[in-house]
């Protein structure tokens, strides 16, 4: 049906309802005033009106209905002019319903394109539509009723409200609501009606039906309510509308009820329209309230649902995350047991990711992330899990995979990650995989967690070259570097619980006062083994899961140092390490808590250093860390700050106290002056910021004079003092001490300002 046929077929059938209307009302007139006792074609006029879909259509309704009308009025004995006059009062009616419910919805419901009835707002907002359009409307028909010689009363007036108000609300208002069906009228519900109907029907005949006068017309006023309580809102606004209706045509066909017992004409019009227009507004306001209750709790089940899938899979690819696959890893041990363990965990890591993100762009990073993950997906069985653990490493659970089936899906994933990426061009196309490969078995045998080792065999798979996977021996012996590894993860956790690490510390030079201020607390693993490197024993420390006991340990002993350092010099700081694992660990908290506490030790004092590359990977989390530590009275430092490669773009939303410039940065500074201008920018950007500066590898005296001139706030490198004991960290840098710089300023030989010997 095309637009302009559907509005002419639109107009004949109102066109036509709205002259039954007149029909029906102009037979049921009031002797006292000509008005008739129930005016149908007031609430066809406003829903007319309110429906049309264009003002030029809403301008033809009211000619229509100002035509009809008149003519009507005419046609019964009313003059003329009287006639044409009260035919404009219905004009009013439906251009003033329309023209106010769509000024409310303008400025009330933003987004709202058509009048309707769905919300409790939108009740009032017709209610108030109502009200104005019949209040314009009285002084047209009042001066139409002076005209046809009848001398308005406020009885009249008062009529002509309640009438026309009645007529809209019961007309127009069912009329709206049943505009909006979908998914709410289905056949059950309509099932549902009928037995409902049917006990009103009968009730309305108890009550109003032929000698009838006890007032029991509160009865179908409860019908109405259990109604507008159980249905939808255009099944309880149609009910409402069969009482109204039907109260009617009874007190006024055969006088029942206790309105047939009013002698007055226009009380009883007042008193059976106020009934009509109470009960059909009430069913309205209760079914829409009911439905919005509805509505809003299942919104409420739905976040439930929606909070409790995104606590367990990740917001990108739509994958189970960490916490997910810690779950299921628990659920199938709980279901294997721990006497015969099967399945395996392989990790996933992308190699030269990287390099997608920093030239393509983080967008770039995603999509390449949803395209593994795909890939991901397609190479398991149903069975299987595959989780994002974070950035572009991923876990896939095979929870009934021995050795050698874990080594062919592992396999497979290499080959489909290599060969999709071929087909691509730029760095796209180095991208590839590299996979740790760790059965249940393997690992129970070794004492670890089947993720440490899968951690351990990927490392190393990357360390072997990359683009392959890494997995135990088929008699079971540990690789090489697995092996060492979990030797050192093992010293490392028997060094905690022994509580035999140690700390050193390097001092950090003010380059205004040139006086040591502070140090930074390095951990050294001294157990009487095999020396290991703290790069390395921290390395295998964290993929063996022991980062956040190996930082509290860290916590606990630093604040004691602290503590012993300010018997010396109270205004000495302190900066400790603390792993990206261990932040927002609630045991790290509690230690940094209770350590303070146990030393008395000034919180302004004391710096936990994050390195930038962490704090951009978990902005989050970091952030919460951040105002934890400094609620507590600490300050936080950003370490390696530039080596992120977007730093200025996180640095606003990182709560830090101190900037830790990246050594690349500066050892070179003297001879380069890209190097020079970075020192500088971000320099300028800490101080804005309210932050102060380190420079990190201060190793001759040419880097220190570049970052004196800079503006750098404080330094730190071999130049400054390496790591040493803190013993002799206090023999060297506290008053008295034998090195360059002291706490009480620079030695007779130390450098000038500008460096010069």
């Amino acid at each position: 049906m095309s637009r302009i046929t559907g509005v002419l077929v639109r107009t004949v059938l109102f066109a036509l309802a709205f002259a039954l209307a007149t029909a029906v009302g102009r037979a049921t007139v009031v002797p006292e005033s000509n008005l008739a006792l129930f005016w149908p074609a007031a609430g066809i006029a406003a829903l007319w009106g309110v429906v049309a879909p264009t003002r030029r259509q809403v301008l033809a309704v009211a000619l229509v209905v100002g035509v009809i009308s008149g003519g009507g009025n005419v046609l019964t004995g009313f003059p003329v002019l009287a006639g044409i006059v009260l035919g404009a009062a219905n004009a009013v009616i439906a251009v003033g319903c329309r023209g106010v419910m769509s000024w409310l919805r303008r400025y009330t419901a933003a987004g709202v394109d058509r009048n309707r009835l769905t919300r409790l707002r939108d009740v009032y907002r017709f209610v108030a539509a109502t009200a104005a359009s019949v209040i314009l409307s009285t002084p047209v028909g009042m001066f139409g009723l002076e005209l046809a010689g009848t001398a308005p009363r406020w009885e009249d007036a008062l009529l002509w409200v309640v009438r026309n108000a009645a007529a809209v609300v019961v007309i127009a208002g069912p009329g709206l609501a049943v505009r909006d069906t979908r998914g709410q009228v289905t056949r059950a519900r309509l099932l549902e009606s009928l037995p409902t109907l049917l006990v009103t029907l009968a009730t309305l005949w108890f009550v109003f039906g032929p000698g009838h006068t006890l007032p029991l017309s509160f009865l179908p006023i409860a019908l109405v309510l259990w109604s507008a309580l159980r249905l939808p809102l255009p099944l309880a606004a149609a009910q409402g509308l069969v009482v109204a209706v039907g109260t009617f045509a009874l007190v006024r066909g055969v006088d029942g009820g206790p309105f047939g017992a009013i002698g007055s004409g226009p009380a009883l019009a007042v008193t059976l329209q106020a009934y009509m227009l109470v009960v059909v507004a009430l069913s309205l306001v209760i079914a829409t309230v009911q439905w919005e209750r509805d509505r809003l709790l299942d919104e409420v089940a739905q976040a439930a649902l929606d909070a409790s899938h995104q606590a367990d899979h990740d917001a990108l690819t739509g994958l189970p995350n960490r916490r997910r696959l810690d779950a299921a890893l628990q659920q199938h041990r709980a279901r294997t047991g721990p006497d015969e363990p099967v399945g395996a965990l392989l990790l996933v890591d992308l190699d030269n990711f990287k390099e997608v993100n920093d030239t393509l762009g983080h967008a770039a990073g995603d999509e390449l992330i949803v395209t593994v993950a795909e890939i991901l997906r397609g190479s398991l069985r149903e069975n299987d899990l595959v989780a994002r653990l974070g950035g572009d490493e991923f876990a896939v659970l095979l929870p009934e995979a021995d050795q050698a089936g874990a080594r062919v899906v592992a396999h497979g994933i290499v080959e489909r990650i290599r060969h999709w990426s071929s087909a691509q061009g730029g760095v796209r196309r180095r991208v590839t995989a590299s996979i740790g490969v760790a059965t249940f078995a393997a690992a129970a045998q070794r004492g670890v967690a089947p993720l440490v080792l899968a951690d351990m065999l990927l490392y190393d798979a990357k360390e072997a070259g990359r683009d392959r996977l890494a997995v135990l021996g088929a008699d079971g012996a540990d690789e090489p570097r697995t092996g060492a590894r979990l030797e050192v993860a093992a010293r490392v956790e028997e060094a905690i619980a022994r509580d035999v690490l140690t700390l050193h510390l390097q001092p950090v030079l003010d380059l205004r006062t040139l006086r040591i201020v502070g140090a930074e607390a390095l951990v050294r693993l001294t157990d009487g083994g095999t020396h290991v490197s703290a790069s390395e024993f921290v390395d295998a420390a964290e993929r063996a899961g022991l980062a956040s006991r190996l930082d509290c340990c860290v916590v606990r002993k630093g604040v004691a140092v602290l503590a012993g350092l300010h018997d010396r010099d109270p205004g000495l700081s302190l900066a400790l390490n603390v792993s990206s694992h261990s932040v927002g660990d609630p045991a790290l908290e509690a230690t940094l808590t209770g350590a303070l506490e146990d030393h008395a030790v000034a919180a302004g004092r004391l710096v936990l250093e994050i390195t930038e590359t962490a704090a951009v990977a978990d902005l989050a989390s970091v952030r919460a860390f951040g105002d934890m530590v400094g609620a507590l009275g600490a300050r936080v430092a950003i370490d390696d700050f530039g080596a992120g490669h977007g730093s200025f773009q996180y640095l606003k939303h990182l709560p830090f106290d101190i900037v830790k410039i990246d050594g690349g940065f500066v050892e070179g500074s003297p001879l380069s002056s890209t190097d020079q201008a970075i020192l500088r920018s971000v320099v300028g950007l800490a101080r804005d910021l309210g932050a102060r500066t380190v420079a990190e590898f201060v190793t001759d005296d040419s880097v220190l004079a570049v970052v004196q001139e800079l503006g750098v706030d404080l330094a730190q490198g071999y130049l400054v003092g390496e790591p040493v004991p803190v013993e002799e960290f206090v023999t060297r840098y506290l008053p008295g001490g034998t090195g360059r710089w002291t706490t009480e300023g620079p030695q007779p030989r130390a450098v000038s300002r500008t460096g010069s010997p």
